[in-house]
């Protein structure tokens, strides 16, 4: 972050540190950001993966010629339906599987945490597929225990959207199962509140 889009941020930080104490990893980072979809394809099966990323850390930090990167970030590698490309997560306790398992991502940051690469993800609390076993179980009714982790909307008295939102994506997502109407993208649903914590 700098002074240029947070005026008075870098001065802020500075005052709050004291000369002996050392430089936090994320003082000056750098960080490569990595789409697991197309950064290396361990096994040539036409689709980056998990041990692609592992296979690469040594061009990343640790070698004469590597980048020296702080930390890695990851964009959405979960369980997918892969319509927005990760971002409509299915589930958040599985890996895309032609990304490969969660064993893969546990090497990935116990590799990565050998060469001193800090692994960020990029978790995605706010909304889910709508293919997710949860949606499907807040539509299915309003008596259903997870009906009020979604946002909907009733329609109104004479059936029309609540609101004339647009989508974020391709026009309108409507699900009137139960008499409900929601507004969201074609391939994810809000999240009203985050549920559960998820370890």
């Amino acid at each position: 972050m700098s002074g240029e889009f947070f005026p008075g941020f870098e001065e802020g930080r500075k005052l709050n540190k004291t000369d002996d104490e050392p430089d936090f990893w994320h003082d000056n980072p750098a960080i490569y950001q990595i789409y697991p979809r197309s950064f290396n394809d361990h096994a040539d099966g036409g689709e980056g993966t998990i041990r692609g990323i592992t296979e690469k850390l040594p061009y990343l930090k640790g070698e004469e010629d590597s980048l020296g990167v702080d930390a890695i970030w990851l964009t959405p590698f979960y369980d997918s339906p892969m319509v927005d490309g990760g971002y409509d997560v299915k589930t958040y306790r599985e890996v895309y599987a032609n990304f490969g398992h969660m064993d893969d991502f546990k090497e990935l940051v116990t590799a990565a945490h050998e060469r001193e690469i800090k692994v960020m993800v990029d978790f995605v609390p706010n909304h889910m597929s709508t293919q997710s076993d949860w949606y499907k179980e807040a539509c299915a009714s309003r008596d259903n225990p997870r009906s009020d982790w979604f946002v909907f909307r009733d329609a109104k008295p004479d059936g029309a959207l609540p609101n004339n939102w647009p989508s974020e994506f391709r026009g309108r997502r409507c699900n009137r199962s139960s008499g409900k109407i929601c507004q969201a993208p074609t391939s994810r649903n809000t999240l009203s509140r985050t549920p559960v914590v998820i370890c």
